[in-house]
């Protein structure tokens, strides 16, 4: 086996379309950065002088869901990304914390969040309030005991709106205060 020198490699290492990496110094613009590539990246830095940012509804109520991360610098098109003034600039330490869900936007921070749950209609609402009326009724007869008249007009708005065929209401009715009579 022979020696091997730093000076055989690059013999070895030459050859068509090989470039040498030690002489001279290897550049990937052998005359510079190009003028527009300075002017994209001054540009970028100017109009969002944080790299880091977190896109939200601004219309909507807050707490609101983050809609997109955005590494502004690290992009070689900025056309489509919103002015820094309409979204959270991040911290390096944010950035690199952040999830792909369970983040949202009060108040210009950007914090944990869940969304709220979706409102139930107001037939599903009566068909969950019939439970309650049964248990009532339910102790009503082991105490030997009826339903006010109040109670079973109730029982008979609340039943309805369950089973579909009130579909003119769009709140359920308040709960009767005397229930048993």
């Amino acid at each position: 086996m022979s020696e091997t020198s730093s000076e055989a490699l690059e013999n070895d290492a030459s050859g068509p379309g090989v470039v040498p990496l030690t002489d001279p110094p290897y550049a990937p613009f052998p005359n510079g950065v190009p003028t527009e590539a300075l002017l994209v990246t001054e540009a970028t830095r100017a109009a969002w002088p944080a790299r880091y940012y977190a896109s939200y509804d601004q219309t909507a109520r807050q707490p609101t869901p983050v809609t997109g991360w955005w590494d502004v610098w690290d992009m070689s098109d900025v056309s489509n990304v919103p002015p820094a003034a309409d979204m959270v600039a991040l911290t390096e330490a944010q950035w690199s914390a952040r999830l792909p869900f369970g983040a949202g936007v009060q108040g210009g921070q950007v914090m944990a969040y869940v969304p709220p749950p979706a409102p139930l209609s107001v037939q599903v609402q009566a068909q969950n309030e019939m439970s309650w009326i049964h248990q009532q009724a339910s102790l009503a007869a082991a105490m030997g005991q009826s339903f006010t008249q109040a109670m079973r007009d109730y029982v008979t708005t609340v039943s309805a709106i369950a089973a579909g065929t009130d579909t003119t209401t769009v709140a359920l009715p308040a709960r009767p205060d005397d229930i048993i009579a």
